[in-house]
């Protein structure tokens, strides 16, 4: 028999503007590189369904019964942003053609220098009042700020999160 998680954007997106510019002390901080740890808790927040696995298998974290993060584990996919992309794509995610198209509790993944790399992912917030998304993210701290960040090398992918999953 199964199960419908229906992905909660509200929650995702209020769990976002709540931490873009803290961080939740609940969770391991990983100092100069939190953009897909944050990313992988707005998601969590939002109901996305982790699935178990070892540390290079599948999406998860177990806060192993505590608060304290000292004795938490975690997938490599919830903490790097490539391999959050390859779990995500096709499995909670679907790749879109713009940012335009995307709505609160998505994501954008950032290519810095165009090289292929993905570097940086972060959670799209919302629209501003000019009717632009924006984002909020950790590595760089932002909270509601326009999604086009880097420069003119710098390449995208936008990440639309699935209405619901079937367990």
């Amino acid at each position: 028999y199964t199960t419908i998680i229906r992905y909660d954007r509200p929650a995702a997106q209020a769990y976002a503007d709540t931490y873009a510019l803290s961080y939740n002390p609940t969770f391991v901080r990983f100092a100069g590189a939190d953009c897909a740890n944050f990313a992988s808790q707005c998601a969590r927040a939002g109901d996305m369904p982790q699935q178990s696995g070892t540390y290079t298998s599948g999406w998860w974290y177990d806060k192993d019964g505590s608060s304290n993060p000292s004795d938490d584990t975690y997938s490599l996919s919830w903490i790097n942003v490539t391999r959050q992309m390859g779990f995500w794509n096709g499995r909670r995610t679907d790749w879109e053609t713009s940012a335009g198209v995307l709505s609160r509790g998505d994501f954008i993944y950032y290519d810095w220098t165009g090289d292929g790399v993905w570097d940086h992912v972060a959670v799209v917030a919302g629209t501003n009042s000019a009717g632009q998304k924006v984002i909020d993210a950790h590595t760089t701290d932002h909270y509601r700020v326009y999604w086009k960040l880097g420069n003119s090398s710098t390449k995208y992918k936008y990440a639309s999160t699935r209405v619901s999953w079937v367990i």
